[in-house]
């Protein structure tokens, strides 16, 4: 039966709002979900990272939600979820230049430790999403699809929607996750974002692993714990990037589709109206003969997209009785998966909050502040992050140096949450999953976290100097990576951050784990021992050994695809006796 009145409404259907009712339905509260369009239905942000994964992870062990819990590994994704999301062992970068076949000492490979708890994954979204409405509404939330918003008035004491039948819903509180067309965005001008991006995108079918079409071998990335093909692959240019996100990448999958997307700065690709969006998407492909080759023999399994610039923002997240999600309030652009992490980040902190308002009946903006306040400055956070991104890829040099700066952040980052979810496999005390939620925004509570920040505002700086014609790219370069080797807060024994010969980083080898851990416990710096490292030693052999002898056939399938180091040939033989 439909109700008229409800605690929440929840506008949009997507993965974060629907994680978000699922939360509030397990606790009680009447929720309604409003949903324009239907599900199944294709979506992008596909690209689960493995702070994602932590937050995923965080939230559904917060509030017993096992549904949130499965989307954090690709086990339980394949077997609860859909078997036609990819796995995601790599973030690969390839630097192209027009013209010119890939040089593959120009490349980049991170391969993120193996945790047994959590994995990075390509989210396979048609089917992600729709799991997640099913969830909400296993735990009593209600849901309308094909539904038209006509009208939505909010004031202190309430929320009231219309919908274009002429029904009306009542609700205590109102959640925005409509997107770009939220309905209760007062956007702003976009000239002050410094981002400027676009996109032409689909999903393909026939898609080559890149290991097969690879230039004359990829020396020392071949030697690697893992494949290119095994994550999501970037291939870098001078204005732009192209993703390839396979779900065709494991031995369970289903599928046999691979979500390719080029952003590109319109300043140096403007859109050609002359062109199809395909066209336009196979013209640019041409300029660069390695990516041209992968995707030769690639068919379009649905057809290409094309959008004008991608970035936007909104006034303020809060209004009476109602909230903006991430997407509803601003966006920069996929690279990094910085959408993803931020859709987390919100839920973590609005859920909380939320849950408190509605039992106590106060809704006074206050309550709500640090929400805006975060959002805020996830906002300005992600654009200085991507156009600083954007700005290194007309020199590999540079980039490369920017690399290792993005790697250090979100490899600290990862190690912050890590020992959080750690501390409460320990204990079993739920209160290591609350107060993440710090100022300005979650993980900046961080002792590394003002070190980042200098790091990043000195890059910015680098690169002012080069747009200036003051400086090289290469001058920059030395620069930023003579500021990353005096970072004592980085972990230079696993990595060799600040040289400039340092391309690939492979944090799979038990010897690797072992050297953050001891570097953690007895020489970093006294904060980071204090906050970071302080880790229970017994969990983490527990946790580290799951993760090795653990039979996960998917995981030891690709990993050993090309030779692997002598630790891991031994851990898969154990594993698999």
């Amino acid at each position: 039966m439909m109700h008229k009145q409800y605690d929440t409404i929840v506008l949009g259907a997507g993965i974060a709002g629907t994680t978000l009712a699922t939360i509030l339905a397990k606790n009680g509260h009447r929720v309604l979900m409003l949903e324009k369009e239907s599900h199944p239905r294709f979506a992008i942000g596909e690209s689960l990272v493995f702070r994602g994964a932590l937050w995923l992870w965080l939230l559904g062990q917060q509030y017993d939600i096992p549904e949130i819990t499965n989307l954090s590994h690709i086990d339980t994704l394949a077997e609860h979820v859909s078997p036609g999301c990819g796995f995601k062992l790599t973030f690969g970068f390839l630097y192209h230049r027009e013209g010119q076949e890939q040089n593959p000492r120009e490349s980049n490979k991170i391969i993120p430790p193996i945790v047994h708890f959590i994995s990075d994954s390509h989210l396979y979204r048609q089917d992600v999403d729709h799991y997640m409405v099913k969830a909400a509404q296993k735990y009593g939330a209600a849901y309308r699809d094909r539904v038209t918003v006509t009208n939505i008035d909010t004031d202190d004491d309430g929320v009231t929607v219309e919908i274009s039948t002429g029904e009306q819903f009542s609700a205590r509180f109102l959640v925005d996750g409509t997107g770009y067309r939220s309905p209760l965005a007062r956007r702003v001008d976009p000239a002050g974002i410094k981002t400027q991006s676009r996109a032409i995108f689909t999903h393909m079918k026939n898609v080559p692993a890149y290991d097969d079409i690879a230039p004359g071998g990829t020396p020392p990335a071949a030697k690697m714990s893992a494949t290119w093909h095994g994550g999501t692959l970037h291939h870098v240019f001078d204005g732009g990037w192209m993703w390839m996100i396979p779900f065709d990448n494991h031995d369970q999958t289903s599928s046999n589709l691979c979500s390719v997307g080029l952003m590109l700065d319109p300043r140096r690709f403007p859109v050609d109206e002359a062109l199809t969006p395909q066209e336009e998407f196979e013209a640019i492909v041409a300029r660069f003969p390695t990516i041209a080759r992968q995707l030769q023999g690639a068919t379009p399994a649905r057809p290409f997209v094309r959008t004008g610039r991608i970035q936007y923002s909104a006034e303020s997240s809060l209004g009476p009785r109602h909230f903006l999600l991430h997407h509803a309030h601003s966006f920069i652009d996929p690279l990094y998966s910085r959408g993803m992490i931020r859709a987390w980040e919100t839920v973590y902190a609005l859920s909380s909050r939320l849950l408190a308002a509605l039992h106590d009946d106060d809704f006074t903006p206050e309550r709500f502040a640090y929400l805006d306040t975060m959002q805020a400055f996830q906002f300005r956070r992600t654009d200085q992050l991507v156009s600083n991104a954007y700005r290194s890829m007309p020199n590999f040099q540079m980039w490369n140096a920017w690399l290792h700066l993005w790697m250090g952040n979100e490899l600290l980052t990862a190690l912050y949450l890590w020992r959080r979810a750690l501390k409460y496999m320990q204990s079993g005390d739920k209160a290591y999953l609350a107060g993440l939620d710090e100022s300005p925004k979650p993980c900046m509570g961080a002792p590394f976290a003002p070190g980042v920040q200098v790091l990043y505002d000195r890059c910015e700086s680098l690169l002012d100097r080069v747009d200036a014609g003051e400086i090289s790219y290469e001058a920059a370069a030395d620069a930023l990576l003579a500021a990353l080797k005096q970072a004592d807060f980085l972990p230079h024994v696993a990595f060799d951050f600040g040289s400039g010969a340092a391309t690939h980083a492979d944090f799979v080898p038990q010897t690797t784990i072992a050297k953050i851990l001891l570097w953690g416990k007895l020489r970093a710096p006294e904060a980071m021992r204090r906050e970071v490292f302080d880790l229970p030693l017994r969990t983490v052999m527990k946790v580290e050994v799951g993760a090795r002898w653990r039979p996960l056939r998917r995981r030891w399938n690709e990993a050993l695809r090309l030779a692997p180091p002598r630790e891991l040939a031994a851990a898969a033989s154990s594993a698999e006796s």
